[in-house]
């Protein structure tokens, strides 16, 4: 984002910690990670008041380094695992879904920064799902395709990182596409 882009970026930098950190403080912490809920409500409060993205540069870089701590404390047999697959996709997903519930009002978009968060929720989603790949496909092949076409569907919400005009789906086509998915990863849970 540029200079003046600050006002639009502020709920982006803000929404792990605000939204997100309840929900994975234990985990964290269980391994170890103390370090990460400190790092990213120093990024939300630093980012409140900045004015230049050069000023969150410190916080944002210590809470992505804590968040890619957070990620690696989990053993790799457990990330890898089918069922551990499929629950991080159904919660990003399912959040996907919300944020874009939110970001409508009738036939249009009415916070932009809640569909873009969504929209980031089903791409890292689907990053996540090609990364893993060869562990689904290893339990079956034909299952991880199904996934992947329910996520496509489910994509198509989100068609670009600025909202169109109006709507591609309303949000109960989203929640029906995420439901779908879900259906499709229930064979790895």
């Amino acid at each position: 984002m540029t200079a003046d882009q600050v006002p639009a970026g502020r709920p982006h930098l803000t929404h792990p910690w605000i939204e997100l950190n309840d929900a994975v403080e234990a985990g964290a912490e269980a391994r170890g990670q103390d370090a990460l809920s400190g790092k990213l409500k120093a990024l939300a409060e630093e980012t409140d008041s900045v004015t230049n993205w050069a000023g969150v540069k410190a916080e944002y870089q210590a809470a992505w380094s804590a968040i890619d701590q957070a990620a690696d404390a989990v053993p790799a047999d457990v990330r890898s695992e089918p069922a551990t697959i499929a629950r991080v996709v159904l919660v990003l997903t399912k959040q996907a879904a919300l944020e874009y519930d939110e970001a409508i009002d009738g036939q249009r978009f009415v916070a932009d920064h809640e569909y873009q968060d969504g929209r980031g929720f089903v791409l890292a989603a689907r990053d996540y799902l090609r990364e893993q790949s060869a562990s689904l496909k290893t339990v079956d092949a034909d299952a991880y395709r199904d996934v992947m076409q329910s996520l496509e569907s489910l994509s198509a919400a989100w068609p670009s990182a600025i909202p169109p005009k109006t709507p591609e789906l309303q949000p109960g086509d989203v929640y029906a596409n995420q439901s779908r998915l879900e259906l499709s990863l229930s064979d790895f849970l």
